[in-house]
Formats: structure tokens, sequence, C-alpha cells
């Protein structure tokens, strides 16, 4: 079995779970970090995905969050932080409507 790509970082209970993932978030792992994120969401009434450090994001992770938001609503939330190189590149496509950037 592979590595976890997302980690639980804190909470005050079980309503307010934060959970992290870091450096790639990308088609090169979008299939695991799915499964792990379907798994929390089985699991969790409500949560919150912390993106950072991110050295890689593309469209599949943007189809992925707003698939989820779709999907899950007020129960889930995420905050996005990425290189400006990468949140350039995301501005210029026009996908940063769907990440409220």
């Amino acid at each position: 079995m592979s590595a976890k790509l997302i980690n639980k970082t804190s909470g005050k209970s079980d309503k307010n779970i934060v959970y992290r993932i870091e450096k790639d978030f990308s088609l090169n792992n979008i299939e695991s970090v799915k499964s792990e994120l379907e798994a929390i969401a089985a699991k969790q009434e409500n949560f919150r995905l912390e993106i950072k450090n991110m050295d890689s994001f593309d469209l599949s992770s943007i189809q992925l969050l707003h698939s989820l938001q779709a999907k899950l609503g007020d129960k889930f939330s995420y905050s996005l932080e990425v290189k400006d190189e990468i949140k350039t590149i995301i501005k210029h496509s026009g996908f940063d409507y769907l990440l409220n950037m």
C-alpha cells in the first residue's frame, strides 16, 4: 500500500477536522488523492482541506476540488496556497473562478 498523501493536521472536535496535502496534487497522484478524500468524506461530517506548498497542481486537481464542493456543499471547504507561477497559469487559463482566486 502506498503512503498517505493527505494528513490530518488539527481540529478541536470531529466537526472541525483539518487535513493537508502538500507538494503534489496533480494527475500523477489524482487517483490516490481522490480515494483518500472519498474515505475522509465517508467518515467525517465536515472537513477542511489545506492545499499548501504545491510544486504540481493541474486541471485534474481543479476538477476534483470542484466536484467535491458540488457533491458535499457546506460539509467541505478548502484553502489553496500555490506558487505565484501556478496561480498565474490558473488565472490565465480561466479556471480561477472555480477556485475563488
